[in-house]
């Protein structure tokens, strides 16, 4: 087909100036650029009159997009690639071929014109489905990429027209088509000329050379990862929504994948942080905004493509554009284009307090009464700059330490405890029962949850998480052999107690067991009761105010830090059991008791510090005194330490003084001796 190809193309005049590429980079590009991306067609697509002689009366459907997929590459250009034509953008993967909405392809990359020429032919439907067969070789396809991006005009755009005579069946007019979507491409000798500054200013009363703040500090601009962010947006109506706002060009330069740009002058790739000469405040801009609108059953309504250009103010963080929207998915107006959009975006500072978020709006200049006039969009985002996340991976990094040190003595107290219990066997039998529960229930659960997470990371990722390379992975493994290793030692201390209080002299002993289970087990109840219905408040409040798609735990996982509360406080059984039996044995080792206790403290004191030291509250990043763990705020950063202290210190007077030393005068024991008679000798 390629003869054919060139053919088809040698009829269609240049239209403009596009970029080339080095024999040796035409399939890398090709393939970078085409695949996994969609293609919207453009004017004439929509129309289904009977005198039409449009794409959509041709395929028998509205076809809106266009996708490539499947394509194998030569080293001299040649091409051969499976194209699909759908009325939706969204790229299913793994389905099998619809004939009718399929065709596969054959072309060239044309050095002398810099285009892709193509000649395509539609999959036909057999006697059944199992034997479509290939026909109808007549649509060309041409593919170029423009060395000048503008607002209105694409970085990536193709035509697409039938080789058939005019009135013959199967034939339609020639339709452009455009990238829809995404993130533009970069590529050496592109250029984006900015057209719409004039009206920006005059929309955005800008202010040229803005000082910066003495207090507040801005990005400056120069890094493309702090500059784009994923969005959530929501209707004056209710109906909600989320998609990318990627940053394409800043001032003259490229934005590249991971923090690079691209200098437009020299095609050359060099980090942001490089271009430390220009010391300017006030930027232009230009971006790619995408996002889903979702109806009530959080179905995927509708999708829009917002190109847009305008100033952004590093001395006020104050992001300020105009741009054009393309509706992606059918609507009353399919191929009308509303360049009557003004965005207006706050970034927050650097360092920013705890809940501090992008906020914007998306408006149209428009009246009511226009047929394009839409309600003012809301838009926030919770982005994370560049600085935090790198302090967040390196914090990361030394709170993974931080855990495996604390399990690592976890281990060596239990052992020691062991040990203790050996060696004083007599005092077995006071050891509570219901505390090593609670111990073994403190390292049971992390380990059921990492299990969970483990295998839901594997099935979905969501939006944002920060990884600190393979090093995060080997510390789950880690985590999972010590905390194993300190559920072991506790079962192993449990069947001791255990097998000590099933002797028939030790019967005393359980009956204060069981009364120790009496008074504990009401308070834990409580307890869960009380953490229960704050939960369901804070839920409910979440369904009011976050958006309907976005995913809450469950009420249950919000209990596991109440379970983390009441291991805080694993010596209350065993103060209750000494205060039931008077005990003065010497059950518990200090090296137990005081060490368990510092370990539980450390997390508390460690979230207070943290607080205070790190600017926002970025919850998912959090390995060491991690919320899903424990209660953690200023309140209870104060509670938990002085209560492990208290605990701690009531322990070590019952083993001096007695159990009941800690109960009014009172209500102790006393032990008294009758008087007998005097018999005289």
């Amino acid at each position: 087909m390629i003869p054919r190809a060139n053919h088809s193309c040698s009829s269609l005049p240049l239209q403009e100036e596009s970029l080339s590429f080095g024999p040796t980079s035409v399939c890398s590009n090709l393939l970078q650029y085409m695949t996994g991306r969609t293609f919207q067609l453009g004017d004439g697509s929509g129309c289904t009159g009977s005198n039409c002689t449009t794409l959509s009366r041709s395929f028998g459907f509205s076809t809106r997009f266009l996708s490539f997929d499947m394509i194998q590459c030569s080293e001299n250009g040649w091409l051969h690639l499976y194209i699909g034509v759908s009325n939706s953008s969204y790229l299913s993967y793994g389905i099998p071929m619809v004939p009718k909405k399929s065709m596969v392809g054959e072309g060239y990359w044309d050095h002398v014109k810099n285009r892709l020429c193509l000649i395509a032919c539609r999959i036909l439907e057999g006697s059944s489905q199992a034997s479509p067969s290939v026909g109808d070789c007549t649509i060309g396809l041409s593919l170029w990429f423009p060395t000048v991006v503008t607002l209105r005009r694409n970085d990536v755009v193709g035509d697409m027209w039938s080789n058939k005579k005019k009135g013959d069946a199967g034939y339609f007019s020639m339709v452009s088509f455009h990238r829809s979507g995404g993130r533009m491409v970069t590529t050496p000798g592109l250029r984006y000329n900015y057209t719409q500054m004039d009206s920006v200013s005059r929309s955005c009363k800008a202010r040229s050379g803005s000082t910066q703040s003495s207090e507040e500090r801005y990005p400056d601009g120069r890094s493309s990862f702090d500059m784009r962010f994923r969005i959530m947006v929501e209707e004056a109506g209710g109906r909600r929504g989320r998609g990318k706002a990627n940053v394409f060009s800043i001032g003259d330069v490229f934005s590249g994948d991971y923090d690079f740009v691209m200098a437009s002058e020299t095609g050359s790739s060099a980090p942001a942080a490089d271009w430390v000469e220009k010391k300017q405040s006030v930027w232009n801009v230009s971006y790619v905004i995408s996002y889903y609108m979702y109806s009530a059953s959080d179905e995927e309504d509708e999708q829009f493509d917002i190109a847009a250009e305008g100033i952004y103010d590093a001395g006020s963080g104050t992001l300020c554009m105009k741009g054009c929207r393309y509706p992606s998915l059918p609507t009353k107006n399919p191929t009308a284009i509303d360049c009557e959009i003004l965005i207006n975006i706050q970034f927050p500072p650097l360092n920013s307090k705890m809940g501090d978020r992008i906020n914007g709006t998306i408006s149209t200049t428009r009246s009511k009464q226009d047929p394009l006039y839409f309600d003012t969009l809301k838009l926030s985002s919770p982005h994370i700059y560049r600085g935090e996340a790198t302090d967040a991976i390196w914090r990361m990094d030394v709170e993974i330490v931080m855990v495996m040190i604390s399990l690592s003595v976890s281990c060596i107290c239990i052992g020691l405890q062991t040990f203790h219990a050996k060696k004083h066997r007599d005092a077995l039998p006071s050891m509570s029962i219901t505390m090593l529960g609670v111990l073994i229930l403190g390292y049971v659960i992390p380990l059921v949850l990492n299990f969970e997470a483990l295998f839901a990371n594997r099935s979905q990722h969501g939006s944002l998480s920060l990884r600190s390379g393979g090093w995060l992975d080997v510390h789950e493994v880690i985590v999972r052999i010590l905390s194993g290793l300190a559920l072991f030692l506790s079962f192993r201390l449990l069947q001791m107690a255990w097998s000590a209080r099933s002797l028939d002299e030790n019967k005393g002993h359980r009956a204060a067991e069981w009364t120790t289970l009496k008074l504990c087990l009401p308070l834990y109840f409580a307890g869960a009761l009380l953490t229960w219905l704050i939960s369901s408040r804070h839920h409910h409040r979440l369904q009011r105010s976050e958006f309907s798609t976005q995913q809450h735990g469950s009420r249950w996982e919000d209990l596991v830090p109440y379970a983390g509360l009441v291991l805080d406080g694993f010596l209350l059984p065993q103060i209750v059991l000494n205060v039931c039996r008077n005990s003065k044995d010497k059950i518990l080792t200090p090296f137990f008791y005081v060490g368990i206790t510092i370990i539980r403290a450390l997390p508390h004191l460690y979230d207070a510090y943290r607080s205070r030291s790190y600017g926002r509250r970025i919850d998912s990043s959090f390995v060491y005194a991690s919320p899903d763990g424990d209660f953690y705020s200023l309140v209870w950063d104060v509670i938990v330490p002085c209560e492990g202290l208290l605990f701690a210190a009531a322990i070590y007077l019952q083993q001096r003084v007695g159990g009941d030393c800690l109960l009014p005068q009172r209500f102790r024991k006393r032990v008294a001796y009758d008087a007998v008679p005097m018999v005289a000798l």
